[in-house]
């Protein structure tokens, strides 16, 4: 197993609930370093060791996409001296003290009693290999409806999650219906369609015209999307869950990024733009199953999967509608979003 060599200085670049990700400097001569950027876990974190986590990205998750679709990840071993450790946590004591992280991150540090990091590709977009460019992570969330959602409902599973979301904090979030990633793909040669899921990352998202069009002309093209709500669908197409494991993998291809690194050179193809999915964490099914039933039946109560509130109208719109009025829809798709 390749090995962070102790003198390496690592470079904070982002973090979530349970890890923190560092750029790599200072490894000359270690070739096999380059373009990876360092994942460890936090002290407070109580996820599965990544030990674990690489096990099951290789067993359930690798064998369903092709090895261009996923950020490649491996482990690697964290050096076994404290002042490693240290510089990393200096790192997030500073951006404590200027108050640049997120409320619920602020103290939290990394673990100096794990043996393991993981080395993920570097999608930022200043390392781009084909010259300037831009990146988008784009979260793809539930891309077939929910089969736990109400009967006749009017917002798919993200719509109302993010619906419920603005009444809980009293915002007005646009909202970005996960279902504009295959809307454009599943009506390739409608120019109208595509002109909506324009209209929606610029709406949504606030992406240049000029970047909504490159985009939207790789969506079109694009099938990743289309084959991850396959996976999302088999793996979870029951009101009631009776496979655990298929369950946990339904959420985690829920709750996964894509990454899109698309260039800023004028006459940019679909085939020049690259997008790959990371962040496959295995969910803990015995921690998570409670949250989840509990989120859903708030859901239900709330009303938020229907779009019959003035918030729903100014902060929400829904694709659901848009496939259950097409009566041309393919079996496949109506067995996403059509009630049976």
């Amino acid at each position: 197993m390749e090995a962070i060599p102790a003198r390496a200085c690592c470079k904070f670049v982002g973090e979530g609930r349970a890890n923190v990700v560092f750029s790599i400097t200072g490894a000359d001569g270690h070739l096999n370093l380059q373009g990876q950027l360092l994942r460890v876990p936090k002290q407070t974190s109580n996820a599965y060791p990544y030990s674990r986590l690489q096990q099951y990205w290789e067993t359930e998750v690798l064998p369903r996409f092709g090895p261009q679709d996923l950020v490649q990840q491996r482990l690697v071993r964290l050096p076994s001296e404290k002042a490693f450790f240290e510089r990393l946590n200096q790192q997030l004591h500073m951006l404590d003290a200027r108050g640049l992280r997120r409320r619920d991150f602020m103290g939290q540090t990394v673990s100096f009693h794990v043996q393991y990091g993981m080395l993920v590709d570097d999608m930022r977009a200043e390392t781009a290999r084909h010259g300037p460019s831009t990146m988008h992570e784009i979260k793809p969330k539930w891309l077939a409806q929910s089969p736990r959602a109400p009967r006749g409902a009017h917002q798919c599973r993200n719509c109302a999650r993010e619906l419920w979301r603005n009444m809980k904090n009293k915002t007005r979030t646009q909202v970005f219906c996960p279902l504009n990633l295959v809307k454009a793909a599943d009506f390739p040669d409608e120019d109208r369609v595509a002109a909506d899921v324009g209209a929606a990352l610029i709406r949504c998202h606030n992406v240049p015209e000029a970047e909504a069009r490159i985009l939207t002309a790789w969506l079109r093209t694009c099938t990743l999307f289309k084959r991850l709500r396959r996976v999302q669908w088999e793996n979870d197409h029951r009101a009631d869950i009776k496979d655990e494991g298929g369950y946990c993998l339904a959420m985690t291809l829920r709750d996964c990024s894509l990454f899109v690194v698309a260039p800023t050179k004028p006459d940019v193809k679909p085939h020049e733009v690259v997008a790959k999915l990371g962040d496959m964490d295995m969910k803990n099914f015995a921690a998570k199953k409670e949250y989840w039933s509990r989120m859903e039946q708030e859901f239900h109560d709330s009303g938020v999967y229907w779009n019959d509130t003035a918030l729903a109208r100014a902060t929400t719109d829904c694709q659901l509608p848009f496939y259950k009025a097409r009566r041309d829809l393919s079996d496949e798709l109506r067995r996403y979003y059509v009630d049976t």
